[in-house]
């Protein structure tokens, strides 16, 4: 087998059912990965928010997507008081996101008075309220809905 960065050969190491090729010229390593028969997940709105600890402060949100990558990223700001303890926004990615639910995220805008919710009609006082209430749309058990 040959690398393919460089065309050096490539040495084989076995360990256990998985294989590595490596390439000493240049220090390429392929390691071969099958998925068949491994359970897709999708990530839940609540694992993906649980990653982001300062959520609970946070003033705004953004969700980005991408029409040819599943994935969706859901950015952060700190409200205006927070700008100066918090300089970055906050990420969080959700690698395989209910596509409805990432469409009622985008969809979500308010009004100047009132966050309604594009799934099911309800409205909020406040965009946060409003992305919180999204969570129950996602099937999951919520502690608030």
């Amino acid at each position: 087998m040959e690398c393919p960065r460089c065309g050096s050969p490539m040495e084989r190491y076995t360990l256990g059912d998985r294989s590595a090729a490596t390439c000493s010229a240049c220090g390429y390593v392929g390691v071969s990965v099958d998925h068949h028969g491994e359970r897709h997940t999708v990530e839940t709105w609540r694992e993906a928010l649980s990653r982001a600890p300062e959520a609970a402060r946070i003033d705004s949100v953004t969700v980005e997507t991408a029409t040819e990558d599943p994935s969706m990223e859901i950015v952060f700001e700190a409200s205006a008081e927070e700008s100066e303890s918090v300089p970055e926004p906050t990420v969080v990615r959700v690698e395989q996101p209910d596509p409805e639910l990432a469409a009622a995220l985008e969809a979500a805008e308010g009004d100047g008075e009132a966050f309604v919710c594009d799934v099911c009609g309800q409205t909020f006082d406040r965009r946060a309220q409003l992305y919180g209430h999204l969570a129950v749309h996602s099937g999951e058990d919520t502690d608030d809905g």
